[in-house]
């Protein structure tokens, strides 16, 4: 009962001499570390959540640009696997197009806007979209694949891949 009639009789000098910079940097540390822990665990996704993720939206995406790849075929009759080249299953596939044969697909990919009833809108769904481009995925198919629930879910793969 004594030291605590003296704590509350003390003078506030006396109160930081009780409180040194060690004690003062322990309690820091020991409230910082507490905030961190609770911003962590407070709804940002961890590094590995992230990275499955992020597995999961290229998966989706190869999917998409699969399935635009085999609707080519059955028009064309072949498979163009430079749709496809680096998507799993197709990570082996070396890059045999001419050096400038598709030199235009990037400035022509930024052109292009999304087509009227694509199954997603927005940045993520446009980004994909301009991939198909890129890869010489005929518009018509890219529209097509577009409106397909196939490219809202790599819409949606993506966009939880997002930090």
């Amino acid at each position: 009962m004594n030291s605590l009639t003296n704590c509350i009789n003390s003078k506030p000098a006396d109160t930081v001499r009780i409180l040194n910079p060690s004690v003062l940097v322990a309690l820091f540390m020991v409230l910082h570390t507490s905030a961190c822990t609770q911003s962590i665990n407070g709804g940002s996704p961890s590094a590995a959540t992230l990275a499955s993720n992020q597995s999961l939206a290229i998966e989706e995406e190869c999917k998409l640009l699969n399935n635009a790849m085999e609707t080519i075929a059955l028009e064309t009759g072949e498979r163009d696997l430079q749709i496809v080249r680096g998507c799993p299953g197709f990570e082996n596939i070396t890059d045999t197009s001419p050096r400038f044969d598709n030199s235009d697909g990037f400035p022509r990919a930024l052109r292009v806007s999304l087509p009227n009833g694509a199954a997603a809108s927005g940045p993520i769904a446009r980004r994909i979209y301009q991939k198909m481009i890129i890869r010489k995925i005929p518009r018509e198919i890219a529209d097509q694949q577009a409106r397909t629930p196939q490219f809202l879910v790599a819409v949606n793969a993506a966009t939880d891949s997002q930090p």
